[in-house]
């Protein structure tokens, strides 16, 4: 029996602020300072807090001692590698990480276009010699230069050579001053990617705008230094522990919580308004072999909301040649990261040709390290086939990868499904960390019809003229 080709088409690599220093403008060196809170927030709180456990659950989730703190397996790229041999993943599509990325990321602070650019670059460059130390293991996603999309154009086919397989969408942080995603200016980088085979791509957080996280997180601890790494912070151990005690608290009232509508951090409709905003706009229409995938986003919500834009599009007559569902099967993927089984009893209904695993590496709420018992409890009802598309297939379709190549690699992994599905029960302190840190055994949800209704209308009405 062939080895199971294991993609994980959701990683996140990056590195602390000072490491960019050599990769960055030199006009813009001296900003790298202004990372220096956010990094150290992320590391010593998010990342720390996140990945706290008890004795006897860390014996089952964390055989091998990589959850907590900070990872260096973000920047260093042979502990990366040995990851990926752990965990059976012949290769990984890594985007830049949202705690680590300079000046770029929506959960920073909020900086100008021209920066944001810069911070793009140095990550391009920075990254472009971690994919190559790899080996083949981990292809890129690149960053649309906000105030520069000639020179984003300009810069693909080099990215493309450097192992990037596909660009974040435009508009990743909500700002007014930039076309918006509808905007025929795009239409150079639309035609460049679909020559080259690069995929679109729209992380989880896609769309808000910069700097409300962070304003919401000092708040937390009104007047206190959140960068433990100044000389001058009182206490940092002190100061670490009080947020982290105002997380859990948030986070046990919900006012944390992605599904919350009101809080900072709360997954927005945005993903799938680019979708739909994609179609109103013609991209798809001009450009038919373009790739848009929704990364880190759940797919519970696609069949439903299929249905409804294809009954809502009928009722707004448009230029459009197809059905938003005849889009959806011709342009859309998705990589629900962490899985749930909700999404995978579905499989049939969002379609198993759409769907691609995700392991979210290294992100506490990710399947690492437990990928292998993770893909055993949630696919074991799967047949091999449909089996075989989600882990590795459809993302060797989608990002045109290699098969070749990435089956001598799984050939070396010698991951089969008999490896996998053994019969052995899973530990029950294992499957309720998993539900813990990713919401795994959660109902699928229902979608908000007069949400989306609302946003549609608008959309409907704004573009009426596009």
């Amino acid at each position: 029996m062939e080895p199971l080709i294991i993609f994980s088409g959701d990683g996140h690599i990056g590195q602390p602020f000072g490491g960019y220093r050599d990769y960055i403008d030199p006009a813009y060196r001296d900003r790298l300072e202004d990372l220096a809170e956010v990094q150290e927030f992320f590391a010593s709180v998010v990342f720390g807090s996140l990945g706290k456990m008890a004795p006897d659950v860390a014996q089952v989730v964390d055989e091998r001692g990589v959850r907590g703190g900070l990872p260096d397996v973000f920047w260093d790229v042979e502990k990366r590698v040995a990851e990926l041999d752990a965990e059976g993943i012949a290769c990984e599509l890594a985007l830049a990480d949202s705690s680590l990325a300079p000046f770029f990321s929506s959960l920073g602070d909020a900086y100008p276009p021209d920066l944001r650019s810069a911070g793009c670059r140095a990550f391009h460059r920075w990254a472009a010699e971690f994919l190559s130390a790899a080996g083949g293991r981990i292809v890129g996603n690149a960053e649309i230069y906000p105030d520069d999309i000639d020179g984003t154009v300009a810069e693909l086919p080099r990215l493309a050579e450097q192992g990037f397989v596909s660009l974040t969408l435009p508009g990743a942080n909500a700002d007014p001053s930039l076309p918006t995603l509808e905007s025929r200016e795009y239409d150079p980088l639309w035609a460049t990617c679909a020559e080259l085979g690069l995929a679109l791509n729209v992380h989880a957080g896609w769309g808000r705008p910069q700097g409300a996280a962070m304003q919401f997180m000092r708040a937390l601890a009104p007047g206190k230094n959140m960068n433990m790494m100044q000389p001058e912070a009182a206490s940092s151990a002190e100061e670490s522990a009080e947020l982290v005690d105002s997380l859990e608290r948030l986070s046990k009232e919900k006012k944390i919580d992605a599904k919350n509508p009101d809080s900072p951090l709360a997954l927005t409709l945005h993903p799938q308004q680019a979708i739909w905003r994609m179609i109103l706009s013609g991209v798809f229409d001009r450009y038919p072999t373009l790739q848009l995938v929704l990364t880190e986003v759940r797919a519970d919500w696609v069949p439903a909301t299929m249905k409804y834009l294809d009954k809502r599009f009928a009722e707004h007559p448009r230029k459009c040649e197809m059905r938003p569902s005849e889009y959806f099967e011709r342009h859309i993927a998705f990589t629900p990261s962490a899985p749930h089984r909700a999404e995978v009893e579905m499989l049939d209904q969002i379609g198993a040709a759409k769907v691609m695993f995700g392991a979210d590496i290294p992100h506490p709420e990710g399947t690492w390290p437990n990928s292998r018992q993770w893909i055993d409890d949630a696919f074991k009802a799967v047949p091999e086939d449909k089996l075989r598309m989600v882990l590795g297939e459809n993302a060797i379709r989608i990002y045109n990868l290699d098969r070749a190549k990435l089956a001598k690699i799984a050939a070396g992994l010698r991951v089969k499904p008999s490896d996998l599905f053994t019969g052995d029960v899973l530990d029950d302190r294992l499957l309720d960390h998993f539900d813990a840190r990713a919401g795994y055994r959660r109902p699928a949800d229902e979608i908000d019809r007069e949400q989306i209704g609302r946003e549609l209308d608008a959309d409907f009405t704004r573009l009426a003229n596009v």
